[in-house]
């Protein structure tokens, strides 16, 4: 992958703000981005959404890190208008308050490095946190992933009156979509996680404070399991 496009967004933050920045001017910010990846390929593009982590030396509530946070929001919308979409869906969502979950990295006290994923309303603000819903981490979402798409694919017998009922119904996204989900089911079973299909066939993941975690395809079809 291309550095440039492993470190767009992080390039954008660090350019916008250093230790002398009075004030951010995030919402031009945000346009000024949003127009400049809407011109990127889609490689280019799919490179952006992968290297798209918080990094662990932004300081916790800062203002890169805020502005990190809106800027990966506005690159999944730019991936749900690239996949026929007319409004903004977020890939992760939070079941208390519907916000967006965004991926954060960190280094603990002993040195070990995490990723996880946490509630984009569950920043501080005014000294209280605004949701309480749990942090998430990436294997955790992975490993849903890949048990989801892998029933569907050992059982395409299932799903095919659903699916031919969406095609043949009057939601034209509804039909391409079904039929991109039926496209790459005849590809078999994987047997590791694929960022790449992923963002073709998944609609959401919805995180609930008692532990239940939701997945919905494009299709329709949704699977609710129960974690830790």
């Amino acid at each position: 992958m291309k550095d440039k496009n492993v470190f767009y967004i992080k390039n954008i933050v660090d350019g916008k703000i250093t230790e002398e920045t009075p004030r951010v001017k995030t919402q031009k910010i945000v346009e000024e981005t949003k127009n400049a990846i809407t011109l990127l390929s889609n490689d280019d593009f799919i490179e952006v959404m992968i290297g798209c982590f918080i990094p662990d030396t932004y300081k916790d509530q800062g203002k890169k890190e805020k502005l990190y946070t809106k800027l990966s929001e506005l690159v999944v919308g730019e991936w749900w208008r690239r996949m026929g979409g007319t409004y903004i869906l977020p890939t992760k969502i939070c079941g208390n308050c519907g916000n967006i979950y965004s991926r954060v990295k960190y280094t603990t006290r002993a040195g070990t490095k995490i990723t996880k994923w946490r509630c984009g309303s569950c920043n501080k603000a005014d000294g209280h946190k605004v949701c309480s819903n749990r942090y998430v981490t990436d294997e955790t979402f992975t490993k849903l992933f890949v048990m989801g798409w892998n029933e569907i694919v050992e059982h395409q017998a299932d799903y095919q009156e659903r699916w031919q009922e969406n095609i043949k119904g009057d939601d034209v996204l509804l039909r391409y979509k079904t039929k991109l989900v039926m496209k790459h089911a005849a590809a078999g079973v994987i047997e590791e996680f694929d960022s790449a299909l992923m963002m073709a066939v998944m609609d959401h993941i919805t995180v609930y404070e008692d532990g239940r975690l939701q997945i919905k395809f494009y299709d329709g079809t949704e699977f609710e399991v129960a974690t830790e």
